[in-house]
């Protein structure tokens, strides 16, 4: 869809596992440890929301199993997405 990504992207002292700045995405794979990290999951979410980055994660199995649901979930969000070009305020990093 013509969408770049970065591959594990920092922002602050997060690692993003892929980042778009043209649409201000952040696509996160979960690993079967991340249950257990679900707060922490929570918390980096919102941090990136108040820098203007939306974040879609999906886990492994998702990845493994149902790869086209994947991919059908990122292209309804680029699709829908109001932001083009530059991210407002911290996202476009």
């Amino acid at each position: 869809m013509g969408v770049k990504f970065t591959r594990q992207k920092p922002v602050e002292r997060f690692i993003l596992d892929f980042y778009s700045s043209e649409i201000c995405l952040a696509i996160e794979i979960d690993g079967s440890s991340h249950g257990k990290k679900l707060d922490t999951d929570i918390l980096r979410d919102k941090y990136l929301k108040s820098c203007g980055i939306s974040t879609l994660r999906f886990s492994n199995d998702e990845i493994i199993n149902n790869l086209q649901g994947v991919k059908e979930t990122i292209i309804k969000f680029i699709e829908s997405s109001p932001v083009k070009g530059r991210c407002p305020k911290g996202g476009g990093v």
